[in-house]
Order: C-alpha cells, then sequence, then structure tokens
C-alpha cells in the first residue's frame, strides 16, 4: 500500500541532504525526513493537484563584508497523494531538530458519495 506512495519518488537532487521513511497507522500517513541545518524559513511544503512537495535549502552566512546567505545545498521532494484519500485540509508538518515530520490524515471511508432512497 506505501508502494503507491513513491510513485512520484523521482527527486531533483541538487546535493543529497535527506533521507525519509513513509509509516502507516489506522488514521494516518506519516512521512519522516532528515533536514540536517535547514531552518523552518527556509523550507516548504504544499500540495498542488494532489502532488504534495517538499522544497528546502541549506544555507551558511558569508564571512564577507556584505554578510548574505550563501546556498549551500538544495531539496525538491514530491509524492503522489491522489489514490491514498487523504484529507488535505487537515495535513500538518513539523521541523524539530533536523526532522521534518509530514502528518497525512485519511479521509473517513465513505461508503457512497449519495445513498439513493429506495421507493
Amino acid at each position: 500500500m506505501l508502494d503507491d506512495f513513491r510513485c512520484l519518488d523521482n527527486s531533483m537532487f541538487y546535493n543529497r541532504m535527506s533521507d525519509y521513511k513513509i509509516e502507516e497507522d489506522e488514521k494516518n500517513y506519516i512521512i519522516e525526513m532528515d533536514m540536517p541545518g535547514v531552518k523552518k524559513e527556509d523550507l516548504e511544503v504544499g500540495i498542488k493537484e494532489n502532488i504534495l512537495s517538499i522544497y528546502a535549502e541549506r544555507k551558511k552566512e558569508d564571512k564577507t563584508e556584505n554578510k548574505e546567505s550563501v546556498v549551500v545545498s538544495k531539496y525538491e521532494q514530491s509524492f503522489n497523494i491522489s489514490a491514498k484519500g487523504i484529507d488535505v485540509d487537515n495535513i500538518q508538518a513539523n521541523l524539530d531538530n533536523g526532522v521534518l515530520k509530514i502528518t497525512l490524515p485519511k479521509k473517513e471511508e465513505v461508503k457512497f458519495e449519495k445513498k439513493i432512497e429506495i421507493a
């Protein structure tokens, strides 16, 4: 079942900086990704057309006079979530100690979209 999640797992690596694992329980899918050195403000997670996309940059301070940040590495990953029955309005993401955790709640199964009255 989880292998279907990975069907868009053709990551675009500029520099490899993240490993991930996907777990499933009865209420959620959980994606955990290692993001060492990535700050919250340098991380984007979003959904467009049932594609969950993650983009991150790892930066370091330039030691020159202008003190601008220099991008050291970039990471981009996408997951196709269209066939998973995910409640996209309640997805949560948390970055803690270099680990990004994305919780994708499952929609409750509905037997019918519309129940038809029998005359």
